[in-house]
């Protein structure tokens, strides 16, 4: 196929644990309680288990769906950790939604983040502005997701109400960025007291 043997030996790395080492690990994470269907699992992180099949070396991939979100998604895991990666992780998810808008709405208004402010104090717009000749809309663009505590705690909700709290800033965060535009302050635009103004939080991940 293309592949050689240094390839998947370094691709095994990252996706595979040999049978015995995997069987330890999930006996000492599985708990047998509320948590049980949500609770994270070595499975997730290596999907791929190293066992012998007739005497030789071969893979085995209980859960298909777990090889799938591990190459997709959960390759930010890899990757998070990286100096400054959520300053440039975020900044590309900014860019990508305004990517969006322009490809599929041409016609409408859209007008991207902007710094103004003295040298000394200098602030920023909100992310996007978009629209037309009736509204606007207001988007602040969030990479953040809910930790795996705040999905899988059932009994405790203080991490989930945490998290919620960091949602629920990035909210406030937006209706100050409306009432900066409101004050005339935003150099890219005028305000305009016939258009409707909603904002909108656009996540990275669906919180439900």
């Amino acid at each position: 196929l293309g592949i050689s043997q240094q390839e998947l030996d370094k691709f095994l790395v990252h996706f595979s644990k040999p049978y015995n080492e995997i069987q330890t690990k999930l006996k000492s994470e599985l708990e047998i309680n509320e948590k049980y269907p949500y609770a994270y699992h070595s499975l997730k992180a290596y999907p791929l288990i190293k066992i012998e099949h007739q005497g030789k070396q071969a893979l085995m991939c209980p859960l298909l769906t777990l090889l799938f979100r591990r190459i997709t998604e959960g390759v930010y895991y890899e990757i998070w950790k990286e100096t400054h990666f959520d300053i440039h992780f975020g900044e590309a998810f900014q860019t990508y939604i305004g990517e969006m808008l322009g490809k599929t709405n041409s016609k409408a208004l859209l007008l991207k983040e902007q710094t103004y402010g003295s040298s000394h104090n200098k602030v920023k717009t909100i992310d996007w502005i978009f629209g037309d000749n009736t509204a606007l809309l207001f988007l602040e663009c969030k990479t953040k997701r809910l930790t795996v505590e705040a999905k899988s705690s059932l009994t405790d909700l203080s991490e989930l109400k945490k998290q919620l709290g960091i949602l629920a800033d990035a909210i406030v965060q937006t209706y100050k960025e409306i009432a900066k535009y409101k004050s005339g302050v935003y150099p890219h635009i005028k305000y305009d007291s016939s258009l409707e103004i909603y904002p909108v939080i656009v996540t990275l991940y669906e919180w439900f």
